[in-house]
Parts: structure tokens; C-alpha cells; sequence
């Protein structure tokens, strides 16, 4: 109680008083103060979710970095392919080659560069969901024989699609299956007994980066058709986006040799104190940041005090975001109990305000008015704070490296209050 006490003091002796006159006649000729709190303690930390839904969603992430701060983070794509009426003319045809295609959607993050390498694994066990889920947890076998492997340098913004050429044994033998009419491509139950999916794993021995690629992913059998002329190149196309998709994206970490070696369980955090006063977020490998205000309900000390508004600065670590690796634009917040239990989404989101100038005051702006105004109303302690994650959190890999106050940076809450004056 007195360390608030002290700290309320202070920053109040170093603002401007602004007494008015407004609503004297209310007040019984009294007047309004209006004051500042801007150095109330505040805690900053990283908090570590190891279970996040990647399944059917927007995008298959693939590819892997080693982050100086965060570590490898390896993204895996799994999924089936559908029939999708694939036939074939009687005769006259020919097998070319066959490969997985996929297409860019436009997201990359780290350094496109450097080269990555994808190979390509024939699954030996079926895609099974959690109660209607896959999450970035989820690994499933496959055959240890390499289908296909592609070294390259991502072009997201150049090239449409990315092809890993395949085993042409493999190949043949599905081509040869629909040349025959085999049962095995008669309905999509036996083609997946047949086929059960894919897995793409990228090589972590590469420092690399992480690509976003649609949904829209398919397997391709290229063939000659020569009942043209001249003879045509065509293909079957197996989609993953089909009546029934079923692909997710798997998600790994290694943190050794980092500070976030030792993050404690998604029901607890790691204070920035024992991370070089630095609090991590990193979508994807699923690191949210936390911010607590802990002494906000002594606030309640001050005899007449009312919040007027409240705003929250939150300063990246300078020299950390760039054209290849750029600050998230927006944070979605959430309110969240002592073990991270997020019980609703904030109205608002925390938008990135830019020093183009100088880049020394770029900071991210959230009004936290209600928030104060609700802890303040409580009548017990408790360990409520704010959790800030990315609009894309589970299937990219935006980074923010969060300054603790101090240290040259104004992370920090400043709170405008006005308080009955009495003595007019």
C-alpha cells in the first residue's frame, strides 16, 4: 500500500492541476481538478499457448526460422486430396510427371532470400480431428521415403504457385490406376484408404523463412493426351479444397539456448524482468503478451477520484522490426484472469502509431478506460490483465519485441482523473 502511495504522490507533484469552474454550482461551489497518473507501475510478460487452431483456415503455412530471441519456429503443412472427378481418355495418353502444387497468398515473414527446402512425405495413417478441430500440435506418420524435394528462394510477390516434383513411381502407378478404372478411384472413401494425404516438412538445417500459401493446394499427374494434334500436355487435378477439406498446419518450436528456454505453462507467465526486461509476442508459435496493472484498486485512495480516460503505450524494442520482419499493424486484445483465462475480447484493438521522423517514439495506443474503470469497481483483489495477440495469430509468424518501462522506453499507462476540489 505505500509503495502506490508513493508512486501517486510523485507523479501527481510532476503534472499540471487544471482547476475549472464547471459544475461548481453541482459540487456546492467546489471545483474539478483534473489530473494525470502516467507513472503507475506496470508488468510486463510473455505468455506461452501451446495449443492453437490451424485446421481449415485461410492459409497453410510452411517454412522455418531460428529467431536470435525466440528461437526455431517450424511450420509443416498436412493434409488430403480429393478425387474431384479426375477421368481419363481410353487410349492415346502417356504419363509425364507428377507434383504437388501451391499457391502463394501473398504472406511471407523473415528473409525470402535465403533459401528454404521442402520435401514431400506420402502419409501412412489418416488425418484424424479433435472434435471437429486440427491444431498446430498435431503430427500425424508418414512413410520415411521422400516423394519430392524442392530447393528455393520464395517469391510471394512475384511468382503465383511453387512446384515440388514428385517420385515418378508414384506417380505411375495412380495414373495407371485411373487407366484401368480401378476400384482404388472409384469413390473418395477407397481413394483415401489408397491416398491417405501429404505431409511438406521444410529442412530446419536452413535459416529460412515462413511462406502463406491458399488453401487451395492440389496434387497434379501430368500427361500427354495424343488424340490431339498435335499432342496436348494436360493433368488430373486432386485438390485439397474439395467438398470435404481436411488440412492443417503443424507448428514447432525450439527455444534451447534462448531466454524463453523455461516459459511455465499456458496458465502462468514469464515476467520481463527475467527476459532482459523484454516481453515476447510471436503468432504461430503461439507467445501472446500480458500486461498487468496491479494497483489500479488503490486508486480508490484518492476521496473523490473518477477516471476520465485511460491509455495504454506500448514500445517495441528499437532496431527489432524492419521490411522483412515488420511490426504487427493492430493487436487484438483480451481481458484475462491471474491464469490467463481470456473472459471476453476487448472492444477495441491496439493500433501502431509510427515516428516516421525519428523512429524513436513508435509505440502501440490502446484506450484501456474501461478496463481501469471495471478493476477499480471490483471489491477483491484478483490478477485480471490484458493479453495482446495478432488478428492472424495462429497461422503466421508477426513478432513483437515489447519494452518493459525503463531502460529509455515510455511503456506506460497514463490515467486523466478528476478529483473534487474543496477548497475554492
Amino acid at each position: 500500500m505505500r509503495r502506490i502511495i508513493v508512486i501517486l504522490s510523485v507523479a501527481v507533484s510532476a503534472c499540471t492541476v487544471d482547476s475549472s469552474e464547471i459544475g461548481s454550482d453541482f459540487f456546492n461551489g467546489s471545483a474539478l481538478d483534473f489530473s494525470v497518473i502516467d507513472s503507475a507501475t506496470l508488468t510486463l510478460s510473455t505468455v506461452s499457448f501451446d495449443r492453437t487452431v490451424t485446421g481449415n483456415g485461410d492459409r497453410i503455412l510452411v517454412g522455418t526460422k531460428l529467431d536470435d530471441k525466440l528461437g526455431r519456429i517450424t511450420a509443416s503443412a498436412f493434409f488430403e486430396v480429393g478425387l474431384a472427378g479426375n477421368t481419363l481418355p481410353e487410349n492415346n495418353i502417356v504419363y509425364e510427371s507428377c507434383a504437388l502444387v501451391f499457391h502463394y497468398d501473398g504472406y511471407s515473414y523473415y528473409d525470402t532470400a535465403d533459401y528454404l527446402t521442402f520435401r514431400a512425405y506420402r502419409l501412412n495413417e489418416t488425418i484424424e480431428k479433435e472434435e471437429g478441430y486440427m491444431y498446430a500440435d498435431n503430427w500425424f506418420d508418414y512413410y520415411p521415403h521422400v516423394l519430392g524435394e524442392l530447393s528455393f528462394r520464395p517469391r510471394p510477390h512475384q511468382d503465383d504457385s511453387v512446384a515440388i516434383m514428385l517420385d515418378d513411381l508414384f506417380g505411375k502407378d495412380l495414373f495407371n490406376k485411373f487407366s484401368d478404372r480401378a476400384e482404388v478411384v472409384s469413390s473418395q472413401t477407397e481413394f483415401l484408404e489408397y491416398l491417405k494425404g501429404f505431409a511438406v516438412i521444410p529442412d530446419t538445417a536452413a535459416t529460412g523463412s515462413l511462406i502463406g500459401f491458399l488453401p487451395e493446394a492440389e496434387f497434379r499427374i501430368y500427361f500427354i493426351d495424343n488424340n490431339e494434334v498435335p499432342a496436348v500436355k494436360k493433368y488430373l487435378s486432386f485438390p485439397v479444397n474439395n467438398s470435404d477439406p481436411v488440412y492443417f498446419t503443424s507448428i514447432t518450436t525450439d527455444r534451447a539456448q534462448t531466454k524463453l528456454d523455461d516459459l511455465p505453462d499456458p496458465a502462468d507467465h514469464l515476467p520481463a524482468a527475467f527476459t532482459d526486461n523484454i516481453a515476447y509476442l510471436q503468432s504461430g508459435a503461439g507467445l501472446a503478451l500480458r500486461i498487468d496493472i496491479p494497483y489500479l484498486r488503490d486508486l480508490k485512495q484518492i476521496e473523490n477520484f473518477y477516471v476520465v480516460q485511460a491509455v495504454l503505450e506500448i514500445y517495441p524494442v528499437r532496431g527489432t522490426a524492419g521490411p522483412l520482419t515488420p511490426l504487427p499493424q493492430t493487436m487484438v486484445v483480451y481481458p484475462a484472469d491471474g491464469r490467463n483465462t481470456m473472459y471476453a475480447e476487448y472492444p477495441a484493438d491496439a493500433f501502431l502509431v509510427v515516428d516516421n521522423a525519428l523512429g524513436r517514439d513508435t509505440y502501440y495506443y490502446l484506450n484501456i478506460t474501461d478496463f481501469v474503470r471495471a478493476q477499480m469497481a471490483l471489491e477483491q483483489h484478483n490478477g485480471n490483465g490484458l493479453i495482446f495477440t495478432t488478428e492472424d495469430f495462429n497461422l503466421s509468424a508477426d513478432r513483437l519485441y515489447a519494452a518493459a518501462p525503463g531502460s529509455g522506453y515510455q511503456t506506460r499507462v497514463k490515467i486523466f482523473y478528476t478529483t473534487v476540489n474543496t477548497s475554492q
